[in-house]
């Protein structure tokens, strides 16, 4: 889908500080980078008020399943198995895959669960060493 351009010069409806770098595809309104509202980052931009509207008539979907930061740290606890290195690699590359994934998320999500996983990984590969060769 083409992103809406607005008029060269043209100032954002909510910040009239600052030039306009897209339009609402919805009611056409002025955005600037800080007005804009999107659902992923490559999606077309919404202006606020659609955006509010848009959260008023959309029912979030509710979580089904296990969290990805959880699985991994479960995948991370398993690992500790010795002897089963396929585990502990899967856990690892789970786990880092999650973290990178996770990079900029805010304080109570952060980054806790992948590294926890990813440093019981390692530490249930190198008993896995441990015990193979010694």
């Amino acid at each position: 889908m083409t992103q809406p351009v607005p008029p060269e010069g043209a100032l954002c409806g909510g910040h009239s500080d600052s030039v306009a770098t897209s339009l609402c595809p919805r009611c056409g309104a002025f955005m600037c980078p800080r007005c804009e509202n999107r659902v992923r980052p490559e999606s077309v931009p919404m202006c606020p008020a659609c955006w509010t509207l848009r959260a008023s008539k959309v029912q979030s979907v509710p979580a089904t399943g296990i969290a990805p930061a959880t699985l991994g740290l479960i995948a991370g606890v398993v690992a500790l198995i010795p002897l089963c290195p396929i585990i502990q690699v899967v856990a690892l590359v789970l786990n880092i895959i999650v973290w990178v994934h996770n990079r900029r998320a805010p304080p109570p999500t952060g980054r806790w669960k992948p590294l926890l996983g990813m440093g019981l990984a390692v530490l249930g590969m190198g008993i896995t060493a441990l015990l193979r060769y010694r």
